[in-house]
């Protein structure tokens, strides 16, 4: 078995490119579909993923500006952890993330809010 390009030291693979390795092997090797998120922290990721279902990929902006941006209007639905009743804990607020502190952990901003 050969070593996967995103696995070795000496050769800088972009992410988006692993991610396509990643789908084909997985397409070749079950005959399933998957997607695949990039993002700057697992969290992330996982929205992306969600974007190009059934067999895509998405990648967010690297740019601070435009990371920022993009999180601020995702629905807080799409946060992994906030399900139905922490919605409608927090809806009399926001229904996206515009309001949340960066800083601060999301599922703590829901508590406290």
């Amino acid at each position: 078995m050969h070593k996967p390009l995103w696995f070795s030291r000496e050769v800088t693979v972009p992410g988006a490119e692993v991610a396509e390795q990643m789908r084909y092997r997985v397409r070749m090797e079950t005959q399933l579909t998957c997607s695949v998120g990039l993002g700057p922290n697992t969290m992330l990721a996982k929205v992306a993923s969600d974007i190009n279902k059934p067999n895509g990929q998405y990648a967010l902006p690297e740019d601070p500006a435009a990371l920022k941006e993009f999180v601020q209007g995702l629905s807080l639905r799409k946060v992994p952890g906030i399900g139905k009743v922490k919605l409608a804990h927090v809806s009399s607020c926001s229904r996206t993330c515009s309001l949340i502190d960066p800083q601060r952990d999301v599922a703590a901003w829901v508590e406290c809010n």
